[in-house]
């Protein structure tokens, strides 16, 4: 089989740099200050510049600035605590330590504010409207939004995240996502609407440990909004310990061509040294890549998603190739719609540069048996069309999310923003 040479490459290490064609942005810099109600703090000469609005005079009115900690609700190594009906601005809900407590029906607005990620303080992993760590907690029906970091964040065992809409997250745009979940045994992750961040939606910390968490029929709109290298969905560096990704509904968009700064605009994203996620009955509109396994990963399984109007269906890369273990990755009955079928990058295969492949599945396969992703099984996926609910038409083989005659799984939060429940 003779694959196709795939378009011109590009150093992925470089996705950051600032450099001639490759967008970028700043912050944290004094030169920046130049619209009311900006401010710089300079750490070294411990100064502060402020823009005040109206042209006012700064040392005519009061300024205040919040602690890091500062919280509106501290309910930190509790247990049995409801907290309802709470709308807060400028605060949120520290929760660290925390036992069967039970957060709902509350507002969280712009809770975390700040331009750099803050590492001298706390850590990023640790910044959010709501910061969640212990055993059989409930947060349901809750808003979150415009967070410079973490919408939210959960870490423990049997805690359940659902009904929620979190939105507008990250926008100082670093690592931080709508959900940011570490270390954790048991999480339900469900029936939440998670739109507009900067970077990702849900992230499953890096070096973390998980065992049989579940995250299910949510709602993924707009991520990616500064940065590239995301997916809605996105893992790096963990044991998933069995995690199934289902019957969630992503729509990606297509935000720019092939080598802008979305070139790695991802659907659901399992990325290098990575293990044992599963990824099945999913539903992905659009993007640069609909399902993307970085290598060496091991026990990654994708099947039975339909992926609809990505520029390539699959792709996976690996880093560096020598190191590529795909041993117990399985890629099947995956539905492809209006897009191409798989893309295959290796880096530092030729003097250092990037190589890639772009190619057509051979009876359901992805026919790249001469490089060590050929242990990698791939059979069943192929090209198709669907109706309106997503489910195979025509000589379409009965593969993807929605089986032919089946129905639509239910997807995101039962209410929209203004409501109060």
């Amino acid at each position: 089989m003779e694959l196709t040479r795939g378009l011109e490459q590009f150093n992925l290490r470089d996705t950051h740099t600032p450099y001639p064609g490759n967008p970028y942005y700043i912050t944290g810099a004094l030169g920046l200050l130049d619209a009311p109600g900006e401010y710089f703090f300079d750490k070294q000469t411990n100064l502060l510049y402020f823009y005040p609005p109206w042209n006012g005079r700064p040392d005519a009115r009061t300024l205040s600035m919040r602690h890091y900690l500062d919280v509106a609700v501290f309910a930190q190594n509790t247990s049995f605590v409801n907290i309802k009906n709470i709308t807060v601005y400028g605060g949120g809900i520290n929760m660290l330590n925390s036992n069967n407590n039970i957060t709902e029906n509350c507002r969280i607005n712009y809770a975390e504010h700040f331009y750099e990620s803050g590492w001298d303080d706390v850590p990023h992993f640790m910044r959010g409207g709501i910061v969640l760590t212990g055993s059989n907690n409930k947060i349901s029906g809750c808003e979150i939004g415009y967070s410079a970091g973490n919408g939210a964040v959960l870490a423990g065992d049997d805690n359940i995240f659902t009904n929620n809409i979190v939105h507008n997250t990250g926008y100082s745009g670093n690592f931080f996502a709508s959900l940011y979940v570490n270390n954790s045994n048991r999480q339900e992750i469900s029936f939440n609407t998670f739109k507009d961040v900067a970077r990702k939606h849900v992230y499953f910390h890096v070096m973390g440990k998980f065992n049989r968490c579940i995250v299910r029929n949510n709602y993924f709109e707009n991520h990616g909004i500064f940065n590239t290298d995301c997916g809605a969905f996105y893992a790096f560096g963990s044991d998933g310990g069995q995690i199934e990704i289902y019957n969630n509904f992503v729509v990606v968009g297509n935000k720019g061509s092939f080598g802008s700064m979305d070139r790695i605009q991802v659907g659901l994203y399992i990325d290098n040294h990575t293990s044992n996620y599963i990824v099945r009955n999913n539903i992905i509109i659009g993007g640069g890549y609909g399902l993307m396994n970085n290598l060496w990963s091991s026990g990654t399984r994708f099947h039975n998603n339909t992926v609809v109007g990505s520029n390539y269906g699959i792709s996976f890369y690996g880093f560096p190739v020598d190191n590529a273990d795909a041993s117990a990755v399985t890629f099947t009955d995956n539905l492809f719609v209006s897009t191409r079928n798989f893309d295959i990058n290796y880096w530092g295969t030729e003097n250092g540069r990037g190589i890639g492949y772009q190619g057509n599945f051979i009876n359901g396969t992805i026919p790249v048996t001469q490089r060590p992703e050929g242990r990698m099984t791939s059979s069943g996926n192929a090209r198709g069309t669907i109706d309106e609910y997503y489910r195979p038409t025509g000589n379409t083989p009965d593969i993807g999310a929605i089986p032919r005659g089946g129905l639509m799984f239910a997807y995101g939060a039962d209410w929209n923003l203004g409501e109060r429940r």
